[in-house]
């Protein structure tokens, strides 16, 4: 093997050319030069010589004798003193076996490497004090106990004896400050750290929402408009849509003068929390509900949702009221911008520690928390910077027998918040867990529907067996032709549009409403926006209502080009649709030709006959809970020519008028809308019979 870095000569063993001794780097020496004094900018200049004010290190084979080594430095603006520990060494191998047990899990630290050091406050040493105590004590009890080498033992005794001297020497003050202050019930901006013990579980509010950390780390810093604070590192239990695991959150606690009641932090021990049990119950039961909705869970929804903008740093903040579809996984994939990723729980690391209760994981001393190589390591994926698999890798929804479920302590460290997609809305939002509830069906409302009783019957047929068959027969080939396409067609206001609501009512299945409007005109889009629309409604098992759907249905030309892409698109998309489709159109006529042989059930709706108009006044009476209109005058609106929705309209406006005038709702009530809104009607009909002579 050719060596690295020499030429295509050298390598295969061609002499090279004669060079020139005077060349420069020729002679086999080492040149040591040093730097002089640092100016006040840091510059400094390097000399041959070294320095004669440079002295030899202190610490050589004669101080690795001692047990200990004490780093001290100058102290200024400090009236009670004039040094402090920069930090500490610890030599003995006797006080690293010590210390291994004292500090086992404590984040940062692996006390039996043999350069053991501990640096500024020793954090972790004040931290775990009462464990050391106690474990000196365990070593005097073992004096008299002749199994044990004495000799050995009464070692370890004063060399932990010597530890123990040397912090309560140089930390005495901390003490008995932090214990005044704790006895008040209050803290200091400069002793934050003692109060903040990694492992410890930390409340706080966010979103107006009770809130438990798991504390990894702490820090001293500044936030993003370099104010001097505290930094606390913390991890919480989060369902990805995959798993439930690990995601970091860092607090901020701004700094303040003088001391301040611990409860009046803006996060601070669950232990000084009055209410301690109840938040804790209170949590836990939460933590549950998210358990539950792990998975795809069809609900209502009552309260704000949310976004994050990420151009801002801010939440896009939005009131639903209506039905969504609770899914972690397709929160990830239809809103990739949105996504995280949790850390596996007991995913292994040499740099990160874990609570054995909870299985949640934090990297010691870095207010980043999540392990990336963990999740390399475990589940052989790709990960970026923001935890987004890279190659576009998404695992296959664990089923709920594979999942194990949540102890108590990670249901009380849970998220707030599902992930889900707001119907009506349109949109994929995080929503607060407590603002979920069951569904309540309209079981009247397909039963409500002006239509023969032959056609209901054959729309449910189709509907109900396309949900119960996953057979996938209907294509030779795999994924083709597996949906139901229903097409609708009929004037405004006949029921098209409350059919489709009416079967998924009665299917107790999602209802993604879908206009030309929400696809966009470009092809590109159109074609990304239906591709995701059509996966989330297999996914759901939904029924899919392209509602006004003549742009996509009407015949191609040769003057329409970018309307020819969207059909054919459509034309495409169809055929690979597994889910349930309603189409809604006015104009059946001027269908293209390509889409006979794709539509399943095609069924017309004619024009509303008085029979039919006052099934539908009596219906929307009846959800009424007292009105003043007869029978013969429910007979006489029926006369009128108006379509369902007009109806609904009319009907509604009338009751605003009786609840203004302070009546029971009356026929005189309906008859004054309808007279005042008479001019709007006769145009609109003689638009509809204009469009109708058009496509004649």
């Amino acid at each position: 093997m050719s060596a690295i870095g020499a030429s295509p000569a050298v390598a295969s063993g061609i002499p090279s050319a004669a060079v020139d001794s005077k060349e420069p780097g020729l002679e086999a020496a080492i040149k040591q030069v040093y730097g002089g004094k640092e100016d006040r900018h840091g510059n400094f200049q390097w000399h041959a010589e070294m320095p004669q004010d440079m002295a030899a290190p202190v610490e050589n084979e004669e101080s690795q004798k001692f047990a200990i080594i004490v780093r001290h430095k100058r102290v200024y603006n400090d009236p009670k003193k004039v040094l402090e520990i920069h930090s500490i060494a610890i030599q003995s191998p006797l006080l690293r076996e010590l210390l291994t047990e004292v500090l086992d899990g404590y984040p940062g630290v692996t006390a039996g490497l043999k350069n053991l050091e501990f640096s500024g406050r020793c954090e972790s040493l004040i931290h775990r004090w009462p464990a050391l105590i106690s474990k000196i004590a365990d070593l005097e009890e073992q004096r008299d106990d002749a199994d044990i080498d004495q000799v050995q033992l009464s070692k370890r005794i004063e060399h932990a004896r010597l530890l123990q001297e040397l912090l309560v020497r140089e930390f005495s003050d901390v003490k008995k400050s932090i214990s005044d202050m704790f006895r008040n019930g209050v803290i200091t901006f400069e002793h934050l750290w003692v109060l903040f013990k990694p492992g410890i579980d930390v409340y706080t509010k966010l979103d107006n929402q009770d809130r438990a950390f798991r504390l990894g780390s702490t820090k001293y810093g500044v936030d993003r408009d370099n104010a001097p604070c505290f930094w606390l590192a913390c991890n919480y239990v989060d369902y990805d849509g995959q798993r439930f695991g690990a995601l970091a959150h860092n607090i901020k606690i701004g700094k303040f003068e003088g001391t301040t009641a611990i409860q009046m932090l803006n996060a601070y021990p669950m232990d000084y929390h009055d209410q301690r049990r109840d938040i804790e119950a209170k949590l836990i039961e939460r933590g549950g509900k998210v358990e539950e909705l792990s998975g795809i869970h069809y609900r209502s929804y009552n309260g704000m949702g949310w976004r994050n903008n990420k151009h801002y740093g801010t939440k896009d903040k939005i009131s639903v009221c209506g039905r969504v579809v609770v899914d972690g996984f397709g929160f990830n994939r239809f809103a990739p911008d949105q996504a995280s990723y949790a850390t596996p729980f007991h995913a292994k690391g040499s740099a990160s520690t874990a609570d054995a209760s909870t299985g949640v994981y934090v990297q010691a001393g870095k207010l980043k928390s999540r392990r990336y190589t963990d999740l390399l390591m475990n589940y052989a994926v790709t990960l970026d910077s923001e935890g987004m698999p890279t190659d576009g890798f998404f695992e296959a929804d664990p089923s709920d027998e594979e999942r194990t479920p949540l102890t108590d302590e990670q249901k009380m460290l849970c998220s707030p918040f599902v992930r889900g997609y707001a119907l009506r809305e349109k949109i994929w939002l995080n929503l607060f867990v407590n603002s979920v509830s069951e569904n309540s069906f309209s079981d009247n409302a397909f039963d409500a529907l002006a239509l023969p009783k032959a056609q209901k019957s054959l729309i449910l047929a189709f509907c109900e067996h396309k949900k119960t068959d996953h057979s996938g027969f209907d294509d030779v080939i795999a994924g083709k032709g597996q949906g139901l396409i229903i097409l609708l067609s009929g004037p405004p206001g006949v029921g098209k549009t409350l059919t489709a609501e009416s079967v998924a009512e009665r299917m107790k299945v999602p209802l993604f409403i879908m206009a030309a409007g929400d696809l966009g005109i470009s092809s590109d889009t159109v074609e990304q926006k239906l591709n995701d629309c059509l996966a989330m409604c297999s996914r759901w098992n939904a029924i899919l209502l392209l509602d006004e759907a003549d742009i996509f249905l009407e015949q191609r030309n040769m003057h329409e080009l970018e309307r020819n892409k969207l059909v054919s698109i459509f034309l495409r998309v169809l055929e690979y649709y597994q889910g349930i489709m309603f189409l809604t159109t006015n104009r059946v006529e001027t269908f293209d030709t390509a889409f006979a042989s794709r539509i399943h059930l095609s069924l017309e709706y004619p024009e509303l006959n008085k029979k039919s108009r006052q099934g539908i006044w009596e219906t929307f009476l009846k959800r009424l809970p007292k009105h003043g209109i007869s029978e013969k005058e429910v007979e006489k609106l029926a006369q009128r020519e108006m379509n369902g929705r007009e109806i609904k309209n009319f009907l509604k406006s009338a009751q605003l008028l009786a609840n203004h005038e302070k009546e029971l709702l009356a026929y005189g009530h309906v008859e004054m809308v309808i007279d005042t809104m008479a001019h709007l009607h006769k145009a609109s009909k003689a638009s509809d019979e204009a469009k109708s002579s058009i496509f004649q």
